[in-house]
């Protein structure tokens, strides 16, 4: 069956004209695109109330209606708030060129180049650069009397005592420190100067036992009555016994002033070098210097050392110096268990005093020199443990 003409053309009206817009070009552009282009110059909400769905509201043109439903890029011509300034990367304060004429605070941090005629009851927080590390010292009367005193007894001391930071200095201003020091006389005075040098010099602070040593009140005031410390009726040194104290360091010079020491016991320490004039000692007849890291003797000792014992055993020695066989009194040396190498000086036959000879576990080499068996005196030779070739002449 056909269709009328009236129908048709109603129909045709339908479709190529509609009344109104399809909704499928809503559903193809999303709302939201608008939100997810920031302007340049963002709101917080580009509209103050959006509507989720587009406005049903058509118009007869088509063309229209479209450029109603489809968003633009471009924000809403009125937003709810004012848009905020694009961040800068300038500060938004600027400080003055010129300072103000009241500092915040009071004193400046820094002193002044040029000081003040009068100086402020409160110190610039940064000392001045004029002062040295180690300043001259201006000694009072009394100091200045004893440091002359002393420089008199040891003038190698003098420069020494100068310098704030060494025994020599810390065991002057200990005796400065002393209630009773007018009542001393000056060999009181010096010797008691020299046990605190040792003191500072083998770093007392650290020894195992120091009974007494430096107390200046109770009733261990007198050095004679410190740890390993003997004296005679006289009230002077005579023996020295600190072994296995933990001393460290090398023996100080100022010893040499103890005049009437005669023991000298310094074993199982941490002694690493000795002075010549511990050979210097008047009256020392034993030093005890075994079991130590001393690497080295000292290359000339005072010739008339009336020494007789000497125990150098268990240190690092690697060399003996020639002079040490000019001790004429030297009546004991024991050497044990060093590091001595080469050949046996032929110098060891003038020992005409020795009695008791130690040379084994060493890297002695070559023959035995027929000068040791000149000592009519010997009694007690070791030499096992060496590396020694030749024959033993009889005595």
């Amino acid at each position: 069956p056909t269709m009328s003409p009236t129908i048709i053309s109603s129909v045709q009206d339908s479709i190529f004209n509609p009344t109104h817009s399809p909704n499928i070009e809503v559903t193809l552009n999303p709302i939201m695109e608008p939100n997810t282009i920031p302007a340049k110059y963002p709101t917080e909400f580009p509209i103050e109330n959006p509507t989720i769905q587009p406005s049903k509201m058509s118009s007869a043109d088509p063309t229209t209606q479209q450029t109603t439903m489809i968003p633009t890029r471009k924000p809403s011509a009125g937003p709810t708030s004012p848009p905020t300034a694009p961040p800068s990367n300038e500060p938004t304060t600027k400080p003055s060129i010129k300072p103000t004429s009241k500092p915040t605070s009071d004193p400046t941090t820094a002193p002044s180049k040029k000081p003040t005629r009068k100086p402020t009851s409160k110190p610039t927080l940064n000392p001045t650069k004029t002062s040295t590390t180690l300043p001259t010292p201006s000694p009072t009367p009394r100091g200045k009397e004893l440091r002359e005193l002393l420089s008199q007894y040891s003038p190698d001391s003098a420069e020494k005592l100068l310098i704030q930071s060494s025994p020599q200095s810390y065991a002057m201003d200990w005796v400065l420190d002393d209630p009773n020091l007018n009542s001393y006389d000056d060999d009181k005075k010096l010797q008691r100067w020299v046990v605190a040098t040792l003191y500072y010099g083998l770093v007392g602070e650290e020894w195992y036992v120091r009974k007494g040593w430096l107390d200046l009140d109770g009733d261990l005031v007198d050095e004679c009555s410190w740890h390993g410390i003997e004296c005679n009726s006289e009230g002077f040194i005579m023996s020295i016994d600190l072994s296995g104290n933990g001393l460290m360091g090398n023996i100080p010079y100022e010893i040499r002033h103890l005049h009437s020491c005669v023991y000298l016991g310094l074993s199982g320490n941490y002694l690493v070098g000795i002075d010549s004039s511990v050979f210097e000692m008047e009256s020392l007849k034993v030093i005890d210097l075994e079991d130590n890291g001393v690497r080295e003797l000292p290359s000339e000792f005072h010739p008339g050392s009336r020494v007789e014992e000497l125990y150098l055993s268990y240190n690092k020695l690697r060399n003996i110096p020639k002079q040490l066989f000019h001790f004429q009194h030297l009546k004991i040396l024991w050497l044990f268990g060093n590091e001595l190498s080469s050949t046996l000086p032929s110098e060891i036959g003038s020992l005409k005093s020795l009695v008791e000879l130690d040379l084994e576990s060493n890297f002695f080499t070559g023959s035995i020199p027929t000068e040791l068996f000149q000592l009519t005196r010997l009694e007690t030779l070791y030499m096992y443990d060496n590396i020694l070739s030749g024959e033993v002449s009889p005595f």
